[in-house]
């Protein structure tokens, strides 16, 4: 465990020896190698600590490593449930691994969270895991502080290294596990001089959470499940949890949080073994999701504009290289046929071939449309594809529905898919079919966003 760490060093005051014992024969054997500072001492402890961080911080930025533990003496590991410290640490690791963050705390007080488990606030340095590439800005704020405490002279004010970094948690990216990994022993503290309870209890419980029941099916369908969870959560104050049986396409078999949605791959299986109350949708009808439940599961389709955040929109990971193999296919209007799977199913297959003609004839005569399909044979058989100024584009799911979105217009079929395609992109002419399904006791009035053209079915 931990090999995805460059380095490990834990602060630690000479004459604590007591402390220095505590980690060395029983948190530290966790770590595959490990270092030990001799902490700087000071009259005010608030000082040496700084000092102490500062020096720790210095000494990697100089040796460039890639990301650096620190650790402060008093560190103990949360061994309440080791199925939350597994998810926990699961998610440290995404996260360490691929780089995308500034720093990971494995344990504050009064975390304050963002749905996604980004922290904006909360205090103490005893556990923290910094980018190497962050290190000047983390330092540049810890001298600050040390600055500040050296006019001050007192050990408990807002100057203090653990309060001080508040300001990076508001705009950069900082995160910490829930619950956490970490917390400190209850002991004598060298900073304030008084008996330290690191206990914490009110920390190690969980938050109030949410998860989807599946965000499974096709890349649309998936989109639409963790917009809306990712819009329920951030509007209800919740954080979002992934368990580990989701997320595979039932076209190609493939996860997306590798690529689509690496924004959210710190949450996949970030899971808790916990009793859940269940939110069904009513026939596709967007709705609050209000509940007072502390762990709530969303059970529906949720396809509504309504769900998705247009910051939701940002966050998603397209990969633009792919505009580079289809030159100029931003000045034609995207024509999306749903084959396959559709055809002759009771529920999907609702005749689109008029609307299809009656779509084409909204754009000018000289529009050159370039068309995805799951099915070329099917869309080949079409007669209003004949005549047709046209390309087949024929690329996979992802980055079908990005190069669908950087057309200068669309035309949808009744599919998630190519919804997707379009809602990415709303400001152009976008035409979607009235009708969606061949049972009317659902309702589809959220796949009309503001500006899009509907033509009857």
């Amino acid at each position: 465990m931990w090999s995805f760490l460059d380095r490990v060093v834990y602060i630690n005051l000479a004459h604590r020896t007591d402390r220095k014992e505590k980690m060395e024969n029983m948190f530290l054997k966790s770590f595959p190698r490990w270092s030990r500072f001799d902490a700087i001492r000071d009259s005010n402890g608030a000082i040496g600590c700084a000092k102490s961080h500062i020096a720790v911080l210095e000494k990697a930025l100089a040796d460039n490593v890639k990301n650096i533990l620190v650790l402060e003496d008093d560190c103990k590991w949360v061994t309440k449930s080791m199925a939350h410290w597994n998810t926990a640490y699961t998610m440290v690791e995404e996260l360490v691994s691929s780089g995308r963050y500034d720093v990971v705390s494995l344990g504050c007080t009064v975390p304050e969270y963002e749905s996604d488990l980004r922290l904006r606030k909360g205090c103490t340095a005893s556990s923290y895991i910094v980018n190497g590439r962050y290190i000047p800005t983390l330092l540049a704020n810890f001298k600050e502080a040390l600055a500040a405490l050296e006019i001050v002279k007192n050990a408990h004010n807002e100057s203090c290294i653990d309060q001080h970094w508040y300001s990076l948690m508001q705009k950069d990216t900082w995160f910490m596990p829930v619950p956490v990994m970490v917390v400190q022993h209850t002991d004598q503290s060298d900073i304030n001089n008084t008996i330290n309870d690191g206990t914490w209890s009110q920390v190690i419980d969980i938050p109030k959470t949410i998860t989807h029941a599946s965000i499974g099916g096709g890349l649309g369908n998936q989109l639409f499940k963790l917009a809306a969870l990712d819009h329920v959560a951030r509007k209800t104050g919740r954080i979002i949890y992934l368990n580990d049986l989701q997320n595979r396409s039932t076209h190609s078999g493939v996860s997306y949080m590798d690529s689509i949605f690496l924004y959210w791959k710190h949450l996949y299986r970030h899971s808790f073994p916990h009793t859940s109350v269940r939110i069904t949708e009513r026939s596709l009808k967007y709705q609050e999701w209000d509940s007072s439940a502390q762990h709530i599961v969303m059970d529906g389709y949720v396809q509504d504009w309504r769900y998705i955040d247009r910051s939701f929109c940002g966050r998603i990971a397209f990969d633009r290289t792919c505009l580079s193999r289809h030159p100029g296919i931003q000045e034609t209007v995207f024509l999306h046929i749903r084959g396959g799977d559709y055809v002759g199913n009771k529920i999907h297959d609702i005749g689109l071939d008029a609307y299809y003609v009656a779509a084409i004839a909204q754009f000018p005569p000289e529009t050159r449309f370039s068309i995805f399909t799951n099915d070329r044979f099917y869309a080949n058989s079409k007669t209003f594809i004949k005549d047709l100024n046209c390309v087949f584009v024929e690329e996979n799911e992802v980055d079908s529905v990005f190069l669908m979105s950087q057309c200068a217009g669309g035309i949808c079929a009744n599919s998630s898919f190519s919804w997707w395609g379009a809602y990415l992109n709303s400001s152009r002419k976008l035409v979607l079919p009235s009708k969606w399904y061949n049972y009317a006791d659902f309702v589809t009035e959220g796949y009309y966003f503001p500006g899009c053209t509907i033509i009857s079915v």
